[in-house]
């Protein structure tokens, strides 16, 4: 960002520069024109009068010709362009140190917060893990009294509305019992008849 903002602002100097030599160019031919009618009074009072001498313009001289007419006013010397690229060498230098120094220091920071967050890890890990085991064992100790109060009601429910049963001990006390009860009153009902005889066989022997 720092060279950039050097570049932009040598660039914003060149234009300027170039700016002033174009409105100088601009300006040169009205100047000529003023000049060329000065000249041309001063031309005709010398050819009226041999001994007038125009302001300004010595009698016996170059006069001014179309490329001096042409030619910018403003032209830098060469000692102004040198310290114009003295002054921006040094801008430039300026700027490398600051951007520089800025990297450097940015990595400090950065080495700085690198060593820091291992640290506060080693710190903060021990602190985590026992909010953790707390935690769960809250939410373990909670989901068991609910459980234990939930266990009861609903086995109770289950069992009044016949929705839990054992099929093998459904079908010993709805069919095998009844049969076994059926059988066994059979066989003693025989034993019974079978008593009654033999006590009137015995009865008859002894009579």
């Amino acid at each position: 960002m720092v060279r950039v903002w050097g570049a932009v602002v040598l660039t914003h100097r060149l234009l300027l520069l170039v700016a002033l030599q174009a409105w100088d160019a601009q300006a040169a031919p009205k100047r000529a024109q003023g000049a060329d009618d000065g000249i041309g009074s001063a031309y005709r009072a010398s050819r009226l009068d041999p001994g007038y001498e125009p302001r300004g313009y010595p009698r016996e001289g170059p006069r001014e010709t179309k490329k001096h007419r042409d030619k910018p006013i403003l032209t830098l010397p060469g000692k102004v362009k040198v310290k114009l690229e003295i002054k921006a060498k040094q801008s430039q230098e300026k700027e490398q140190k600051r951007s520089v120094t800025l990297t450097a220091k940015t990595i400090e920071t950065l080495v700085r917060c690198q060593a820091k967050e291992p640290c506060e890890r080693q710190q903060t890990q021990p602190l985590q893990a026992q909010e953790e085991t707390s935690e769960k064992e809250a939410a373990w100790t909670f989901a068991q009294q609910v459980l234990a109060e939930l266990v009861d009601s609903v086995l109770n429910n289950l069992c009044e509305s016949d929705c839990s049963y054992d099929p093998i001990e459904r079908a010993i006390e709805t069919d095998f019992l009844p049969w076994l009860m059926a059988e066994v009153e059979k066989t003693l009902e025989e034993k019974a008849l079978g008593r009654a005889e033999l006590g009137c066989n015995c009865r008859n022997l002894e009579i």
